[in-house]
């Protein structure tokens, strides 16, 4: 999926901004780098986009353009948000 894409380049990213050779293992650089896993940050834009849609007015034309599983009741905000990642 995408996200492999994602992931290869913030590799290429992460070993480019602390300078560690292609070996150098992938997790301690990101630590270094304070760059989160790309599937963590996906996640979060997801839930973050998520949240923001759910402060929409019910009649906003972006809802009405959003499947009915991103509409969530506003009573229950631990509803979990659909993840379209492919993890």
């Amino acid at each position: 999926w995408h996200i492999e894409y994602l992931r290869k380049a913030q590799n290429t990213a992460v070993r480019w901004i602390t300078g560690a050779f292609r070996t150098s293992p992938i997790g301690g650089m990101e630590v270094l780098a304070a760059l989160p896993p790309i599937r963590l940050h996906i996640e979060k834009l997801v839930n973050r986009t998520g949240l923001r849609a759910n402060t929409l007015m019910a009649s906003h034309p972006i809802l009405a353009a959003l499947p009915n599983l991103w509409v969530c009741n506003h009573l229950a905000p631990d509803v979990a948000f659909p993840m379209g990642t492919g993890s």
